[in-house]
């Protein structure tokens, strides 16, 4: 997380009988810069624009598969040949330890794919992140709580779009993005 941002309590309840996180992130001042919102499956990010208080700026799908293949371009891949451990690359698509990322500058909806048996090693692991991830939560919130990670990455690509040259933001920031990956993976 970008140390010039100080994440404030995140509030925990049930809506509907799904598990609702609301994590929000400000800056040096105090204002708040970004909200995260997690549902059981998406994940939202919103930040203050001259058009809104509340911008939604990206969203994230949350997705759980059972079988040990899933598909992936027209195809059926066993799941250790779909996340092997590298970073993200830069461009639109990347697989990564955690899933299957695809992004680029808002067009199209963020997507990122989690394999349940990769859920069950950080629940396994848990000692490994309890100073990051709040101890009561289940595995697939532990999991959602690292998409909240993961997408404020997915808000500094967009940040550095909009600051600099498309080519080097992209880049530089995806880099960023699989840092997080890798480091979450290993």
């Amino acid at each position: 997380m970008p140390s010039k941002y100080q994440e404030l309590p995140s509030t925990i309840f049930t809506l509907t009988q799904r598990e609702y996180k609301d994590t929000r992130l400000r800056d040096a001042d105090g204002r708040v810069m970004y909200w995260i919102e997690t549902t059981n499956k998406v994940t939202r990010v919103f930040r203050p624009s001259p058009n809104s208080p509340k911008e939604c700026i990206a969203e994230l799908e949350f997705h759980m598969f059972d079988t040990s293949t899933v598909s992936y371009a027209g195809t059926k891949q066993p799941v250790k040949d779909m996340f092997p451990r590298k970073k993200l690359a830069t461009g639109r698509k990347a697989q990564t330890p955690m899933g299957e990322g695809v992004w680029n500058t808002g067009k199209q909806t963020p997507f990122l794919r989690i394999d349940k048996r990769l859920i069950a090693k950080y629940e396994s692991n848990k000692h490994t992140f309890q100073q990051s991830s709040p101890a009561t939560l289940s595995v697939a919130n532990e999991a959602l709580y690292f998409l909240d990670l993961i997408i404020v990455g997915w808000v500094m690509v967009m940040r550095d779009l909009e600051m600099g040259e498309k080519g080097e933001a992209i880049g530089g920031a995806a880099d960023a993005v699989g840092s997080v990956l890798e480091a979450l993976g290993s």
